[in-house]
């Protein structure tokens, strides 16, 4: 019974903590892979933001390699306060985007330029309706 009792306050103690997983954006790479390893291939990157926005439905770390992505980087989905959805570019490069849309809590955008953008007159380059 004691040790049913220190097993049970282990866990309750210590919870188990689920580390988030990075996955990889390369609009270079010849054709998409699921995301999950940074060099092209069946399981290398996906081409575009919006395969890796549908396909992460949870707070992780979505690396981006530099370039240009002829595409609005969108993200409806919602991290929290201690674990964020972050769009990072890959080794302090730039990721250009024509507009970026946020309607979800807790995400992170890192190393985007917004260029060349259709939307000046209208929704603007950037349109957060988030925390």
């Amino acid at each position: 019974m004691k040790k049913l009792l220190l097993v049970l306050f282990l866990i309750l103690a210590f919870p188990l903590y689920a580390e988030a997983a990075t996955y990889y954006v390369d609009a270079s790479c010849g054709s998409s892979g699921n995301g999950t390893t940074a060099s092209c291939g069946a399981s290398g990157p996906w081409k575009t933001l919006a395969e890796a926005s549908a396909a992460v439905t949870s707070a992780n770390t979505i690396s981006v390699e530099s370039g240009t992505y002829a595409e609005v980087l969108t993200e409806t989905h919602s991290g929290t306060n201690s674990s964020n959805y972050l769009y990072w570019v890959a080794t302090g490069g730039t990721a250009i985007v024509s507009q970026i849309v946020i309607s979800g809590n807790y995400v992170k955008i890192e190393g985007f330029s917004v260029r060349n953008t259709p939307w000046a007159n209208n929704d603007g380059a950037f349109n957060i309706s988030g925390d």
